[in-house]
């Protein structure tokens, strides 16, 4: 899978030089000028050549003035001809060798909704672990009309500001932000294999303490 995701990003970056370079974000045009040699020169399959042109056109069309890049570990996309369920605790993923069936993990609140899994999925690799994203349909919920309002300033020392009168501070997020700051640089001097994984540890610890404040705050 970690091979899988190395190749389909490679190709996807030198396709993204050919979008830039004719410029073209048809998805007809670029299968024309590099579907045989994603084939020949990267050895995805058909399907897998198909959906990495896809994945590229999606990202060229959001900003033409931007050449999308693709990280070795980033995600890639999945569709119905390269991924399925079988049961409920295995998938069947198409990689560079071929088609191979995997174990899954799902919460209780998933599992059902997995029946109502539409469109593509993501697959993401992060830390030596892969997990999937995917897109589920709901029933919708009849619109209500609104009977009230509340305003929202966004700001650095207070995260927000409502028009009821209440604030909510970010001196938290940023003393962590602090602390984590002086942290990494002493870290970083030291260089150590000890400190490295530290290093790795803390990584992402912020950004998900941060994200938790968010969300919190949203939902008050």
């Amino acid at each position: 899978m970690l091979a899988t995701t190395e190749r389909v990003n490679a190709a996807c970056h030198a396709i993204a030089e050919t979008a830039c370079h004719e410029p073209t974000a048809s998805q007809a045009q670029l299968h024309h000028l590099m579907y045989r040699v994603v084939r020949e020169r990267f050895g995805l399959s058909a399907p897998m050549a198909v959906r990495a042109i896809g994945q590229v056109v999606e990202a060229y069309k959001r900003d033409k003035t931007i050449e999308p890049t693709f990280r070795p570990h980033g995600a890639i996309v999945y569709d119905d001809r390269l991924l399925s369920g079988k049961g409920v605790d295995r998938v069947s993923m198409l990689t560079l060798p071929g088609r191979i069936r995997l174990p899954s993990v799902r919460g209780a609140y998933h599992a059902p909704r997995l029946r109502r899994v539409r469109g593509q999925a993501d697959l993401r690799y992060r830390e030596g672990t892969f997990s999937l994203a995917v897109v589920v349909g709901c029933a919708g919920t009849p619109p209500r009309p609104p009977d009230d309002g509340l305003g929202v300033d966004r700001g650095m020392v207070n995260i927000a500001a409502d028009s009821d009168g209440d604030t909510y501070s970010g001196t938290h997020v940023n003393g962590l932000r602090t602390r984590h700051a002086k942290l990494r640089q002493r870290l970083q001097k030291r260089g150590t294999k000890s400190a490295k994984r530290l290093l790795k540890k803390w990584r992402r610890k912020e950004a998900r303490f941060a994200a938790d404040v968010n969300h919190r705050i949203a939902k008050q």
